[in-house]
């Protein structure tokens, strides 16, 4: 059974009320005062309920609610072929990400929270031996995961494929290996793809990826964070793509 979704915090609920998900509660702490106002009033406006509640309430679902706790159906996901079609009627060229065992739950929210900020359509992860979209994950992106179209899939090595049947071009990351990413074309339709925070890509996906990326490293240190390289290579996509004429 889907896990109801639940998001605290001050701006995660406003960047979850400011997007188009249906909200069913809005628990307030009594002696909130003022500074949840506009949550209350976003609230409102999309026809939620709204209950002050004593602390020990909002405590149940996390000590850093900062006096709001947001109740909302399970997570709805939306099939990546579906976003393919929308893309294709907007005229935009495909800008998919997807998370080969990614577990954290913090990094899966950070990827999340870049691939809205730089144009992501959609993000695919795999059913099995990785992150679910949890509140936890909610809470970590700032709401972002209610802005940006995300798909659960069985195998991942099989949709990947099938995008490529698509016109997709699948430019894969795996510990090191690969060109910069200034030196590949970013700017034709393509899905990204980031591994485990410590093995990579499985094997399967490395074979079916057409070519691999990796950013340079000065400093001492050997490597990033997956949630900070991600970040990087899709700043880049969306450079690329801006200066295209």
């Amino acid at each position: 059974m889907a896990e109801d979704m639940v998001v605290w915090g001050l701006r995660a609920v406003e960047e979850t009320l400011s997007s188009d998900v249906p909200v069913r509660t809005l628990y307030v702490f009594k002696g909130a005062g003022r500074r949840v106002e506009r949550v209350i009033s976003l609230a409102r406006e999309k026809g939620a309920k709204v209950a002050e509640v004593p602390r020990k309430v909002l405590d149940h679902y996390s000590p850093h609610h900062q006096g709001v706790v947001l109740l909302l159906s399970p997570m709805k996901y939306v099939p990546w072929q579906e976003v393919m079609e929308k893309v294709g009627r907007e005229g935009w060229v495909p800008f998919l990400l997807a998370l080969d065992g990614v577990e954290d739950v913090g990094n899966v929210g950070a990827i999340v929270r870049s691939a809205e900020a730089f144009g992501v359509h959609c993000v695919v992860v795999p059913k099995r031996r990785a992150a679910s979209i949890t509140p936890a994950v909610a809470r970590a992106s700032a709401g972002a995961i209610f802005h940006l179209a995300i798909d659960r899939v069985t195998n991942l090595s099989r949709a990947l494929a099938e995008m490529k049947d698509r016109g997709l071009w699948v430019v894969g990351t795996h510990l090191g290996e690969g060109v910069e990413p200034w030196r590949v074309d970013l700017t034709l339709p393509l899905v990204l793809v980031v591994g485990n925070e410590e093995r990579g890509i499985s094997k399967l996906v490395k074979e079916g990826c057409d070519f691999l990326v990796k950013i340079p490293m000065e400093g001492r240190v050997g490597s990033l964070n997956v949630s900070a390289a991600t970040a990087v290579l899709l700043y880049e996509v969306l450079r690329q793509r801006r200066m295209s004429p």
